[in-house]
């Protein structure tokens, strides 16, 4: 474990000061737009696939609605299927996914999840790990969220401590096109923070790449509800994942 990173996550952020003195503002806000946003149910179809052909690649995707295909009609198109189909094209591979993904989850129920199905799992090659945004939207602490990745990290290296750990980074929320200003701003500046945490722990546990969104979505790549990518943006984020990782080495 490397505890450089644990020190990098803890220093005290001054965002947190512009976040907390905004909650006032926007806390009637937020709670129209949660009345008023649109419920999507998560994607149809199995939740596990084998695409390719070639030497093996095991790729777990554990997370939140993003995992589950929200806003995307079958699972295949969303971001674990279609980044499955990016491994196999760009690296010469087939790969066999599986996806663990709980709409509205945040990373402590992640990690219930993920404790819930890790003996009938088999060892993974790649976690894809996408969290933090429903911790950003539940008001949950940073101090809390730290714990909670750590806890999963730790969990996962135990599971397959060769595993590559590969954290997609949370989504730019002031892009959101279901969030009105300044709620977009004010969720986009905790995501900024949560993010930085993100890459903080996932820096104790390499191999491990924490991988920030470079694209910035319009708002044509969203679903209807106008906040979970849709099945264009998906593929394209998923190459924008796989070109990334060939770029450079893991962290170590």
């Amino acid at each position: 474990m490397n505890t450089q990173g644990a020190a990098q996550g803890r220093r005290w952020d001054p965002r947190s000061l512009l976040f907390w003195a905004g909650l006032p503002l926007v806390a009637i806000q937020g709670i129209r737009v949660r009345r008023r946003a649109p419920r999507f149910e998560p994607a149809a179809g199995a939740d596990r696939g084998e695409v390719g052909t070639g030497p093996i690649l095991r790729l777990l995707a554990l997370g939140d609605s993003i995992v589950a295909g929200v806003g995307v009609d079958r699972l295949e198109r969303a971001l674990p299927g279609a980044l499955a189909r990016e491994l196999a094209a760009r690296q010469g591979r087939r790969v066999r996914w599986r996806a663990i993904g709980r709409n509205g989850a945040d990373a402590e129920a992640v990690h219930r999840a993920f404790r819930g199905l890790r003996d009938e799992l088999e060892p993974a090659d790649l976690v894809l790990l996408s969290l933090g945004v429903n911790d950003v939207t539940g008001l949950r602490p940073r101090s809390r969220f730290r714990r909670d990745l750590q806890a999963l990290c730790a969990d996962l290296r135990h599971w397959s401590p060769q595993a590559l750990l590969l954290h997609v980074g949370i989504p730019p929320l002031q892009c959101f096109p279901l969030l009105p200003p300044p709620l977009r701003h004010w969720l986009g500046l905790r995501a900024a923070q949560l993010d930085a945490v993100a890459a903080g722990v996932l820096a104790m546990w390499p191999p491990s790449r924490h991988l920030p969104i470079a694209l910035t979505p319009a708002p044509e790549a969203f679903a209807a509800d106008g906040f979970h990518p849709g099945a264009a943006a998906c593929a394209d984020w998923a190459g924008e994942l796989v070109a990334r990782l060939t770029e450079g080495p893991a962290q170590a």
